[in-house]
């Protein structure tokens, strides 16, 4: 069994993609952090800008220190 963060979903001739749940286990792993899901759209609704905003920004600082390398998406670019 491999771990959360080297989970792989089926479709290897697009190159490896790493999975949603997979990527949340990693989060919890790594962290320590075990995020609570209370189906609140409207919380999260107000919560998700800001949320988003400093994901991205641990983003820029593992692609600045060289620990990986950043993927475009259609809402922001590979830097």
């Amino acid at each position: 069994m491999r771990p959360p963060f080297e989970t792989i979903t089926p479709g290897e001739y697009l190159g490896p993609q790493y999975s949603v749940a997979a990527v949340g286990n990693a989060i919890t792993e790594l962290l320590g952090v075990v995020v609570k899901r209370v189906p609140d759209a409207e919380a999260y609704e107000k919560a998700e800008p800001e949320l988003v905003e400093k994901l991205l920004e641990v983003r820029r600082r593992l692609i600045w220190a060289d620990l990986g390398e950043g993927i475009a998406t259609p809402h922001w670019g590979a830097e």
